[in-house]
């Protein structure tokens, strides 16, 4: 069964994330090698098959089939040079199965107008409570905040150059690596790409640190 429009703390997601975490290496967070095993954790620690698959349209970036416990992959991933994107994408697919599947009764009607039984499938055009969390997941479970501020700590990441050192060391895109340190409060990229220490400085107002 799919756990549609349930509401998660993202202190929650952040937890159930770092949970896995433990699960798979057995150890605390500041003692993981980077980066994050993504695809040991999805094949081998959950069981989860992986497919790739030409969608034929290049919004549509993976779905889930509960059933089969299987994720299937759009071959547009593959064509990055970067792999931050397809990691990212494969993470997200991990998040709904944890939070948005009920593993006890996974069999479910598949969505209309697809060859395979979908119970999930994911646009990057397309945004809703779901997606959001499974997004949040992602980040928490590639990206830890604990490791972050480790990594972070003498390297300059007030620049696009640092942002791409901490994107490459995390298996991530820069985009996501920016918006991670972001959300950490440790910088802020305006629209033009001018880096602050803060959004409250970009906006002209005396920096709060």
């Amino acid at each position: 069964m799919i756990i549609k429009n349930k509401f998660y703390n993202p202190k929650t997601i952040e937890r159930k994330a770092n949970e896995l975490l433990s699960d798979y290496y057995g150890a605390g967070v500041n003692d993981i090698k980077l980066p994050i095993a993504v695809d040991k954790i999805l094949e081998i620690h959950l069981g989860l098959n992986v497919l790739w698959e030409d969608f034929k349209n290049d919004k549509i970036l993976a779905g889930l089939i509960p059933q089969d416990k299987t994720v299937v992959l759009n071959e547009v991933l593959q064509r990055d040079s970067n792999k931050g994107r397809e990691n990212f994408t494969k993470a997200h697919e991990i998040g709904h199965w944890i939070l948005h599947v009920d593993q006890s009764t996974p069999n479910i009607e598949p969505l209309p107008g697809f060859s395979r039984p979908y119970g999930i499938i994911c646009r990057s055009d397309e945004k809703d409570w779901d997606e959001t969390n499974a997004d949040r997941f992602a980040s928490y479970l590639l990206m830890p905040e604990k490791l972050i501020l480790l990594n972070a700590k003498g390297l300059e990441i007030k620049s696009w150059d640092g942002i791409h050192q901490m994107a490459e060391k995390f298996g991530v895109s820069s985009e996501a690596m920016k918006i991670k340190l972001e959300n950490l409060n440790l910088v802020y990229v305006d629209k033009e790409g001018k880096f602050f220490r803060s959004k409250v400085e970009s906006t002209g107002q005396k920096s709060l640190i």
